[in-house]
């Protein structure tokens, strides 16, 4: 079976594709061959050296703008014609797109988009209303790419609920016929580990993003008895000021094996999100034996009823009360990480692929006979595009200026 798969270099759409790539020869009974297209910034060394270790694996990268910046159609549309070209030369038997507006385009081979987020939904959850007019042709684009897609994945029931009321799907036939699955991102349980714990308070992610909400663990922190500390960005694109938080200690963007010690140190892992269709970081944190307070949103309970604190996000005062009667009970601390941890491990890779793999099978048609996969015989990784030495390592959106050229002819 032969894929293409689109990604981000940022964010849950890379976790998931990576996991997914990692994960899906093990799980297959036939050879899989995948390629991957990214957009937006260039894959860092790092991320080149985690692909370099997949079997079957090739990376293409098309020097575009992502749909969700501001500006970017142009470049959307002309990253389409370039995937369609892409899958004129590889004859994908399925395309999996890791966002919406391209799947409008033809590729001789049936569409799958999976949602992991949307402007639309974003905006509702975090704003409480309705994004401004210039965001109306990216909700008419996302719509209309769901619209066309054979199938749409998400990776909660909660995100796939949310995408049907932003995008008004709900009585649409076209919506009502086709596959809508939801299906868990995973997380290889290889680099973490569960202590020994110290006493303080951890949350990472976007940390200029504010569904992030960590004005709200701030203004909580400011009473706590332990120290929070926050890894990740902080400097959101475009932005030329910082409002730096009054009480969490920031420690900037870790390199992976420094987010796992993090993790595997902290007691406790805060994410009072307002909007998350699942938590990657969420996920590393329970696969790290972090009791979990999370935000009590649709998307979290969901995943971690049970096995998590959860609090109201836009209630500094139910965080900080919430979070201070954990640091002062350990043994609920140790039951709700054992908890989260065992949830944790349900999400595995294997069953993420194998439940891709079902889907790929019923809308690609295409039966497959079961076959050793012979390494002698599979492709090296392929760089169509920057060289690693002239890969960027900002890990920043393209501007709307930004050149325009597709790496890949």
């Amino acid at each position: 079976m032969k894929i293409l798969l689109t990604t981000d270099a940022v964010g849950e759409a890379w976790h998931c594709s990576v996991e997914l790539l990692r994960a899906i020869n093990l799980a297959a009974e036939f050879p899989v061959f995948a390629t991957l297209a990214t957009f937006g910034t260039p894959l860092s060394t790092d991320q080149m050296k985690v692909i370099e270790k997949l079997p079957n694996v090739e990376v293409v990268f098309g020097d575009y703008l992502p749909e969700w910046m501001t500006e970017a159609w142009r470049d959307v549309d002309e990253a389409g014609e370039w995937l369609s070209e892409l899958a004129k030369s590889m004859q994908p038997d399925v395309v999996h797109l890791n966002g919406y507006s391209l799947a409008i385009h033809q590729f001789g081979a049936p569409v799958i988009v999976a949602a992991h987020w949307c402007v639309w939904t974003w905006w509702r959850a975090v704003h409480k209303c309705d994004p401004p007019p210039q965001w109306n042709e990216h909700r008419q684009r996302v719509r209309n790419g769901l619209l066309a897609a054979e199938a749409v994945v998400a990776p909660s029931q909660a995100m796939l609920d949310a995408l049907e009321r932003a995008h008004d799907l709900h009585a649409d036939p076209r919506w009502l016929a086709k596959p809508r699955k939801a299906i868990a991102i995973a997380c290889a349980k290889d680099g973490y580990r569960t202590g020994p714990k110290h006493p303080f308070i951890f949350t990472a992610g976007q940390l200029w993003d504010d569904a992030t909400n960590l004005a709200a663990l701030d203004e909580a922190a400011g009473e706590l008895s332990w120290r929070v500390y926050a890894a990740g960005s902080y400097h959101a694109p475009g932005q030329d000021s910082l409002v730096l938080p009054k009480h969490i200690k920031l420690t900037g963007e870790l390199p992976r094996i420094h987010l796992q010690q993090w993790l595997a140190d902290a007691d406790i892992f805060a994410a009072p999100f307002k909007y998350d269709p699942f938590g990657a970081a969420i996920l590393e944190a329970a696969m790290s034996g972090c009791a979990l307070v999370l935000g009590d949103i649709p998307s979290l309970r969901e995943h971690w009823n049970g096995a998590a604190e959860f609090v109201d996000p836009d209630n500094p005062r139910e965080i900080r009360d919430t979070l201070q009667n954990l640091i002062r009970t350990p043994a609920q601390r140790r039951r709700l990480a054992n908890a989260a941890l065992e949830r944790a491990l349900a999400f595995s890779p294997l069953r993420m692929a194998r439940a891709y793999l079902k889907l790929y099978e019923s809308v690609s048609r295409v039966k497959h006979s079961p076959a050793a996969v012979n390494g002698s015989h599979m492709p090296r990784v392929r760089m169509h595009g920057p060289s690693h030495a002239a890969v960027r390592h900002d890990h920043q959106p393209m501007t709307a200026g930004a050149s325009r050229r597709s790496t890949v002819r």
